[in-house]
């Protein structure tokens, strides 16, 4: 039951994405911000402080030194909206 683009009009959760339209899960993904730009973001999780709490995503690599969030754990406050998942992370 794979769709290849989330529904951001419903209740229901993706693979990849939770029901707000934000990445759950590690990968490279695009992303267009409200000024019309696309950005492709790599992501990956951060090392969890404490057991109690659920592990964070962060940015790892965009496609341009500015559109990093700062905190790069920051994700949620960037100006747009997650358009597709676009693969895994590649290991180098």
């Amino acid at each position: 039951m794979g769709m290849s683009y989330p529904s951001f009009f419903g209740d229901e959760e993706s693979e990849y994405f939770d029901n707000l339209g934000r990445p759950k899960r590690p990968g490279i993904y695009e992303f267009q911000r409200f000024d019309g730009r696309k950005v492709i973001y790599t992501l990956a999780l951060m090392e969890q402080e404490d057991e109690g709490t659920p592990p964070k995503l962060r940015v790892v690599r965009a496609n341009r030194m500015e559109d990093y969030p700062s905190p790069a754990h920051a994700i949620r406050n960037l100006n747009g909206q997650w358009v597709r998942f676009l693969g895994d992370q590649r290991q180098e």
